[in-house]
């Protein structure tokens, strides 16, 4: 009924076209290849009509003939046409249908083109994962649902692409049945890192998407090595122990493999069971001291691995202890360097506390002082450091060590003229007791020297040289010295008595030189002292009256018979001295002599009256 109604309002509009050509159909926007399009329409003519009529599609500037009908209709009489169009082919875009009316003369009668709609290959899906994190070795799930774009479900193929930084690691297909597919895989043999997934989806019709990173996930290859020691801490031959486990990165304890444990340039292989494993070694007791390291490496047939590092303690134990010198033997002034060894169990130095001291020959401490084993002792010698065997002795951590320093003796005058005095120190460390030769113009005079380290003595040149200028030589050295001899005749005779009775030599030197000379001097002192006082006695015997010599005389008689001393007759010369000359020197001197004895008897206060009372014998009268 309404058919006919819309018919005949268009006859009415129309009533001079001679044929006309009316689409009822309503169109989706968008169609898939595959997909039926109904067309359907009437055709009314204003006179008799035969000839053909054709269902063309139009794409673009392309077009594809679907459909052709025969009809033959009377005037003013309509016909109807519908047709369920498949949508096939390559066309796709923004499309029409054409109806194309021709007579039977392919002449054109009428044409007429519907709305536009789309063809598209587009489809339409949505995808799980079953894990966003996975790691080699794990099995990988999505699950795909695929529809048209009237909501239909497909049948078709999916194409799996896994990728990471635009490299396809997996490629893979998978069977879409009823719209719906599961993907299994197992991810192993590719590298660690984040990727993504592109699905491209086909159907039976030739409609295809490409799902571009429709799903992404991180793939890990790490796997986490857990250790713990039975102890933080050892000392050399203790046992160790160590225990752990291995899981994922994701979380599970791997399976049954293998750890390598790399330990003191060794490798052991152990097994990890259940992600359980264990270890157990017997250090060595010269292991070094201080921290050493356990690496731990593990690694399945998967592709995954993992390392580990842990570290110990090995507690030192002093073993030895030494002292090392910087030479062999030393000199007074010398600095002795001494360097300090203390060894661990491992013939490595410590550094600890060490107590240092040095004795001389004496064992006098010279040296004593706290160091650090690892710091020098710096010691210097002094001046006269004594020769013979100095000794270090060292102590730390219980262990001690002695050695000794051997400090050599060396023999070293100095000389200097000051004045008419030769002046000889001792810049040695050893008693020097020997001759010195002093060489005046060829003339040399060998002069005994008795010298303590750091000793000095003077020896009066006028005594050993005529006066005049002198080239002297002594111990290398030379002088030019003007001598000119102060003593007067008297002084000169007591300097060559005490030359022969050794007493030069005991007010030269200080000390005498040896218990012969004590004897010597004490008897020749008895003898001289001998000499003078029978003199003196005789002398004093002259002055007193007649009876008393006789007295005395026969009282000497009566004790003792004394032989008859011939008077003896001396014929000295001395240059052009006569026989008075002679009683008067001798008189001098025993004038002299007599006052220094006299004032050796004396008290302090008596000597500095200067008076001579009685003579040097009045103890006589």
């Amino acid at each position: 009924m309404k058919r006919g109604i819309l018919l005949l309002i268009i006859l009415l509009l129309v009533p001079f076209v001679s044929a006309t050509i009316y689409t009822d159909s309503q169109f989706n926007s968008k169609y898939n290849l595959g997909d039926y399009v109904l067309l359907s329409g009437n055709l009314i003519e204003s006179q008799d009509t035969q000839g053909l009529l054709n269902i063309l599609l139009s794409c673009g500037n392309e077009t594809q003939q679907l459909a052709v009908k025969s009809i033959n209709i009377k005037t003013e009489e309509s016909a109807s046409f519908s047709y369920k169009l498949p949508i096939t082919g390559n066309l796709i875009g923004d499309c029409k249908f054409l109806i194309v009316l021709k007579d039977i003369n392919n002449n054109l009668i009428e044409q007429s083109e519907t709305s536009s709609f789309e063809i598209t290959k587009e489809l339409t899906g949505n995808f799980d994962i079953s894990s966003n994190e996975f790691q080699l070795g794990d099995k990988l799930t999505i699950n795909g649902n695929i529809k048209n774009l009237n909501s239909k479900n497909i049948n078709g193929a999916a194409i799996i692409y896994i990728k990471k930084d635009g490299i396809n690691y997996v490629v893979d297909t998978v069977d879409i049945q009823g719209g719906s597919f599961i993907y299994n895989t197992k991810l192993s043999s590719i590298p660690a890192g984040s990727y993504t997934i592109d699905i491209n989806v086909i159907d039976s019709n030739g409609n295809t998407n490409l799902f571009e990173n429709s799903l992404s996930f991180d793939l890990y290859d790490e796997l986490i090595i857990s250790a713990k020691l039975d102890k933080d801490s050892y000392k050399p031959g203790d046992v160790l122990t160590l225990t752990g486990n291995v899981h994922k990165k994701t979380g599970p304890n791997v399976p049954n493999t293998k750890i390598e444990i790399q330990f003191e340039n060794e490798i052991y292989n152990n097994d990890v069971k259940e992600g359980q494993y264990s270890f157990t070694s017997v250090l060595s007791k010269t292991i070094k001291s201080y921290y050493h390291n356990i690496t731990l490496i593990v690694s399945d047939s998967d592709g995954n691995k993992g390392t580990n590092e842990i570290n110990f303690e090995i507690i030192p134990i002093p073993t030895k202890l030494e002292a090392v010198f910087d030479k062999e033997g030393y000199i007074p002034e010398d600095n002795i360097n001494i360097k300090i060894n203390l060894y661990d169990q491992a013939n490595d130095i410590l550094s600890r506390n060490a107590h240092v001291k040095i004795t001389d020959v004496d064992n006098k401490v010279v040296y004593e002082q706290d160091k650090l084993t690892t710091e020098s002792v710096d010691y210097q010698l002094p001046q006269f450091a004594i020769p013979g065997d100095w000794k270090l002795d060292v102590e730390s951590e219980g262990l001690k060590a002695s050695t000794k320093i051997s400090v050599e003796s060396i023999e070293i005058l100095s000389v200097n003229v000051v004045g008419q005095s030769l002046v000889i120190k001792n810049m040695g460390n050893d008693l020097f007791n020997d001759k010195v030769d002093i060489d005046s113009d060829g003339i040399i005079k060998s002069e005994s020297v008795r010298l303590k380290p750091g000793e000095e003595t003077s020896i009066e040149l006028y005594k050993l040289f005529d006066d005049g200028t002198h080239t002297i030589n002594v111990l290398g050295k030379s002088f030019v010295v003007s001598i000119v001899d102060p003593r007067n005749i008297v002084d000169k005779g007591i300097d060559g008595l005490g030359s022969i009775t050794g007493y030069y030599a005991v007010k030269k030197y200080g000390t005498p030189v040896g218990i012969g000379y004590l004897i010597l001097i004490t008897a020749v002192l008895i003898v001289i002292l001998t000499i003078i006082t029978q003199i003196a006695f005789k002398f004093n015997m002259k002055k007193k009256p007649d009876h008393v010599k006789r007295k005395f005389d026969n009282f000497m008689d009566s004790k003792v018979k004394m032989p008859v001393k011939q008077e003896k007759k001396y014929d000295f010369k001395f240059g052009r001295a006569d026989e008075h000359d002679l009683k008067d020197f001798r008189k001098r001197m025993m004038d002299k002599i007599d006052a220094e004895r006299r004032n050796s008897f004396k008290l302090p206060d008596e000597k500095k009256d200067g008076k001579n009372n009685g003579g040097p014998f009045s103890m006589f009268g």
